[in-house]
C-alpha cells in the first residue's frame, strides 16, 4: 500500500484547490449560503464546507482534506446543477433547492 510521507501533500490537492478558485465568487457565496441554510438544520457537513469557503474567499489557509472535501461536494452539486441553487435563492426558497 502506498502512503503519503509525513509532510507530503495529497497530489490532487493543487487541482482541487484551483478547481475550486476557478469558480466564479458569485457561484461560491450562493453555494455558501446553501451551505449556511443546512448548517443552521445541524448538518455539520455544511457547516463546514461553508467555513471552508469562507477562508478560501478570504485567502486564509485551509487543511487540504478540507480542499479535497470542498471540491468533491461542489462538483457533486454542479453535477445536479448548480443553477438550481440560484433558482431557488432568487425565488427566496434557497432552502429547498428546486
Amino acid at each position: 500500500m502506498t502512503e503519503l510521507k509525513q509532510g507530503e501533500h495529497h497530489p490532487t490537492t493543487k487541482s482541487a484547490l484551483r478547481y475550486i478558485q476557478s469558480r466564479s465568487p458569485q457561484d461560491l457565496i450562493i453555494f455558501r449560503e446553501a451551505c449556511a441554510s443546512c448548517s443552521i438544520e445541524g448538518n455539520r457537513m455544511s457547516e463546514i464546507l461553508g467555513d471552508t469557503i469562507d477562508r478560501i474567499l478570504k485567502g486564509q489557509p485551509v487543511g487540504e482534506r478540507y480542499v479535497l472535501a470542498l471540491a468533491f461536494e461542489y462538483q457533486r452539486i454542479q453535477d445536479n446543477d448548480l443553477s438550481t441553487l440560484q433558482e431557488s435563492k432568487n425565488n427566496g426558497n434557497i432552502n429547498k433547492g428546486t
